[in-house]
């Protein structure tokens, strides 16, 4: 029986290539996953932030609002 070896030697090259390129686009998946943990905490701080900030200006509407309260109490004493 006759074998091709420059034939097989080809096919695994091939598959080496294959397997390299696999390993770049897993790599590539793994620093875009990171990436985008990276983002979504980065957003989750925004969120908390932002919910900071309006429950500050929620406090802060309350006191106007008590206070053109009590002005308004004044006016009519």
């Amino acid at each position: 029986m006759y074998f091709n070896l420059t034939d097989l030697d080809y096919s695994f090259t091939d598959l080496d290539y294959s397997f390299t390129d696999l390993d770049y686009k897993i790599t590539d998946l793994d620093y875009n996953l990171t990436h985008l943990d990276y983002n979504l905490t980065d957003l989750d701080y925004k969120i908390t932030d932002l919910d900071y900030n309006l429950t500050h200006l929620d406090y802060n509407l309350t006191d106007l609002d008590y206070n053109l309260t009590n002005l308004d109490y004044s006016f009519t004493d």
